[in-house]
């Protein structure tokens, strides 16, 4: 017997609709913003989400994840931060929502969490809170102005500690207003990735020719980026070719191909990120590599709805039932986990697939949300260590950042 199912999916189906009018909103063009936000917010209105602290919670976290998913929609970071002005003046988030949970929910997204900063939501001495807890260089050089300002004494120990932190800052020390210009776009700083993010076909072609880069150069890490995907140390970075299909820059993509930029399987999960149709399908043409199931896993990851509907009827590619439960949840596609599930029986089938060790995997991701409906299972064995782990985790959370203490 599973506990408040029916309502359970019913949140489900509201986050899922609520999610489609948030996307729909942002990828729209400029002659339909006023119209989809609209709808959007009279979506969220009829919600009464504000009296569900729950749905609200989960929300703003969709919220962030949505903010990462489209680096080719260079309105995106504006519509974002129009939605989260509407939630602070129609809505309540700053009465609902501890500032402390606010600045987790979001400090993924550098850049929003800077536009937090300048309209004194959050303070520099959370920041510093961060630095000093995690000893993040990116996050530390992303900020290091006003952490310089509120506290010298940290800013000098990572500037000793890090070499790479000392040479960036070097370079930006007489010219201050020069970063502040490139945080404010929140990609790399680097020439040809400017050039590539514009789909400058005549200056990019100008750089190759004075061989001021090369075919299969690549863009690394950037302290101004804060997508994860883009900015992968591991991976050394993306090469021009994958910075193209992230930025949809499909004129500088198509010269790349064409003069046989190297790729591989992997690259083609950059084309999932950037969202491009038209070089999704340049590549299914190309045949040299398949889309595969970490395409589709990409695809509902970023929240592309009409992608992944292709991978699916186009290409048959699919998920187990376990594996699409997993990625919708890790995700917080709601509109796909809706269309997954969309009874209370479906539910059901699908909870009992699960161990009682998947209550250890939720709390590791820290998804609340799913987490406190399992646990209102009687079948789930959650033994008293496990309560007791997330009581503490959630408690030394909130007193770290309600106290701050003096670093």
């Amino acid at each position: 017997m599973i506990k408040d199912a029916d309502e359970f999916v019913e949140s489900i189906k509201l986050l899922g609709k609520l999610e489609k009018k948030l996307v729909d909103y942002i990828d729209c063009d400029d002659f339909h913003e006023i119209s989809f936000f609209q709808k959007f917010d009279a979506t969220f209105n009829k919600m009464n989400i504000k009296e569900n602290y729950d749905l609200y919670e989960v929300f703003i976290r969709l919220l962030c994840r949505i903010s990462l998913s489209r680096p080719s929609l260079k309105t995106s970071h504006k519509k974002i931060v129009h939605v989260i002005s509407t939630l602070i003046s129609d809505y309540e988030m700053l009465e609902v929502f501890h500032v402390a949970e606010i600045f987790n929910t979001f400090k993924n997204n550098r850049s929003i969490l800077l536009h937090l900063f300048k309209q004194n939501i959050i303070t520099a001495r959370m920041l510093c809170q961060e630095v000093y807890n995690t000893h993040n260089t990116y996050f530390f050089l992303f900020f290091y102005p006003e952490i310089q300002h509120v506290d010298p004494k940290l800013f000098t120990k990572m500037t000793k500690k890090f070499n790479n932190v000392a040479l960036t800052i070097k370079k930006y020390d007489d010219s201050l207003d020069l970063f502040f210009k490139k945080r404010d776009v929140g990609h790399s700083e680097d020439e040809v990735a400017e050039i590539i993010r514009n789909d400058d076909i005549d200056q990019f072609t100008n750089l190759l020719e004075r061989s001021l880069v090369g075919i299969n150069s690549k863009i690394f890490p950037s302290i101004f980026e804060s997508n994860s995907d883009i900015n992968s140390y591991f991976n050394g970075g993306a090469s021009l070719l994958e910075y193209s299909m992230i930025f949809g820059s499909i004129n500088i993509f198509k010269y790349l191909l064409l003069h046989q930029a190297v790729f591989n399987q992997k690259s083609y999960r950059y084309a999932i990120i950037g969202g491009s149709n038209e070089i999704i399908h340049i590549l299914e043409d190309d045949n040299r590599f398949k889309f595969d199931k970490e395409c589709l896993i990409k695809s509902i990851g970023c929240h592309y709805f009409d992608i992944t509907y292709y991978l699916k009827s186009s290409l048959s590619l699919s998920l187990s039932k376990d594996e699409e439960f997993i990625n919708d949840i890790e995700s917080l596609n709601f509109y796909q986990f809706s269309e997954f599930i969309k009874t209370s029986d479906e539910l059901v089938k699908i909870v009992d697939l699960f161990p009682d060790s998947f209550v250890n995997y939720l709390i590791y991701i820290t998804e609340l949300f799913f987490l406190k409906f399992l646990l209102r299972q009687d079948h789930m064995d959650i033994n008293t260590n496990i309560i007791y782990f997330i009581y503490l985790q959630l408690s030394t959370w909130f007193l770290t950042w309600s106290n701050m203490p003096h670093l």
